[in-house]
């Protein structure tokens, strides 16, 4: 890539009052962060059963363009038992199903306030892997052209009541993921689109002042020929660790992602660590037409193409040999959230549940940030965990609810500790007492805030929580 700028480290907020300390650094939201639902499109382009779901305990954002079309959405949700105080209906001017890639890009500002980033929006453009780069003015190949898609963040906003801000680059959402501390990664697509009208250096400064993304990571394109988004081969699970799909050696696509997942081992999470690599198996499910000559092609289930909603995760099934161990690899990946695998038959290895799905983040959420404790510890002395608190309802947080909560593996009871505020504003820590050598520990994080938002980490405690050991210490001498 041409320029990465190495992001601020985020700075706190609140501690016990009800105002922070001066403007704030934009901010992106990151898909594992508290929403208050999923917006989709009417008429479905996803089966009933996930919008079943999805509409279970969160409330589901529907865009729909007609009255009919409304309609015939409230007889399918009674029919499907949705409760309708989980389903609001936002009038628009959509056309198409991929709300991920035209859809609002949810961003706090300086203020703590959320607010509506607003791209360009055609469609998706095909490339070849290698693709020279694009030169100013060409023209790119759109399969089709959506101007209601690109219309609707208007809409949306005005339902929402967020200020909204366009912007005059493409922002494709499959192909622009966030880990929420202002790091974003995508392929050599993302760039090339907006080759046609300005040069990378402009892109990354568009960018950065809409949304606070300050450093790009920019990897390269996997596909042969086609959309190239990220999305169908990376995820994002938390701030610190990544999923990457796992190609066949004989398959095309194996090569550069290879490739891509050793320059991802020599970057850095926000807390100066390697990044968490993990792997998903993805065998063939079957073949799938080429874009331009109809060829059929093996296809690769895009397991990555996954949707976290605060504790859930969505999973797209295929059909193939596959499936099963992607439940069991999420589970694993992902301990106490509920990982739900949708089969249907019209997912595709390039657009699938991620694609046609898009969190509505909650504007006062209470946000928490914390670099666990990954590697085993010195036994005999105290372990010091910090972690970072953020109450964008400007409410005050609950001191005897800012807690560490710890065990050794085994015990039945969790130790309570609580957090304690530091010099930096929203940053607490708390302490686990020393232990013997070979004692494993586990450990969640709790706040609190006077909106009456609870929140944990990880998202799931206590049926989640983070591990580590301990290690005896090597006198000197």
């Amino acid at each position: 890539m041409k320029r990465s700028i190495v992001a601020a480290l985020l700075c706190g907020a609140l501690c016990f009052t009800a105002c922070s300390e001066g403007p704030r650094p934009l901010r992106m939201c990151a898909e594992w962060e508290p929403a208050l639902g999923t917006m989709i499109v009417w008429p479905l382009m996803i089966p009933a059963e996930l919008v079943r779901l999805l509409a279970k305990d969160e409330i589901i954002f529907v865009l729909v363009a007609y009255d009919e079309d409304e309609q015939r959405a409230r007889t399918a949700f009674d029919e499907w038992g949705i409760d309708p105080d989980h389903v609001q209906f936002i009038r628009t001017s959509v056309e198409s199903e991929w709300t991920r890639d035209y859809g609002a890009q949810m961003v706090f500002d300086e203020a703590g306030d959320l607010t509506i980033v607003d791209p360009v929006y055609i469609d998706t453009p095909l490339f070849h892997a290698d693709t020279p780069e694009v030169k100013r003015g060409a023209e790119l190949l759109y399969l089709g052209r959506y101007p209601g898609d690109d219309r609707t963040n208007h809409d949306v906003a005005a339902f929402l009541g967020h200020p909204l801000r366009s912007i005059p680059a493409f922002l494709t959402g499959g192909n622009f993921l966030v880990d929420g501390h202002r790091s974003a990664f995508m392929t050599r697509a993302m760039v090339d689109e907006n080759n046609a009208r300005m040069s990378d250096d402009e892109f990354f400064e568009i960018v950065r002042q809409a949304t606070g993304v300050e450093t790009f990571h920019v990897l390269e394109n996997t596909e042969p020929f086609g959309i190239q988004h990220i999305d169908c081969w990376l995820k994002i699970l938390d701030e610190e660790t990544l999923l990457v799909k796992r190609a066949p050696e004989d398959h095309p696509e194996y090569a550069p992602i290879e490739r891509n997942v050793e320059r991802i081992r020599k970057l850095k999470t926000r807390y100066g660590r390697p990044w968490k690599i993990l792997r998903i198996d993805c065998p063939p499910f079957g073949t799938e037409p080429d874009f331009i000559t109809k060829e059929e092609m093996p296809a690769l289930p895009a397991y990555t193409n996954s949707l976290i909603l605060n504790r859930s995760i969505f999973v797209p099934l295929f059909g193939g040999p596959g499936d099963d161990q992607a439940i069991t690899t999420y589970e694993e990946a992902m301990p106490g959230y509920r990982v739900h695998g949708i089969l249907w038959d019209q997912w595709r290895s390039f657009d699938a549940l991620h694609c046609r799905t898009r969190a509505v983040f909650d504007p006062g959420m209470l946000r928490m940030s914390h670099a666990r404790v990954r590697s085993a510890q010195p036994a005999d002395r105290p372990i010091v965990v910090r972690v970072e608190i953020e109450a964008y309802s400007r409410g005050r947080l609950v001191r005897d609810e800012l807690t560490l909560n710890w065990r050794r593996r085994g015990a039945g009871e969790w130790d309570r500790v609580q957090l304690q505020p530091t010099d930096d504003p929203g940053v607490f820590v708390a302490e686990i007492p020393a232990q013997a050598p070979g004692t494993e520990i586990d450990y969640y994080l709790v706040a609190a805030d006077h909106s009456g938002r609870r929140e944990s980490l990880p998202r799931t405690a206590p049926d989640g929580f983070y591990s580590f050991s301990t290690v005896a210490t090597v006198s000197p001498g």
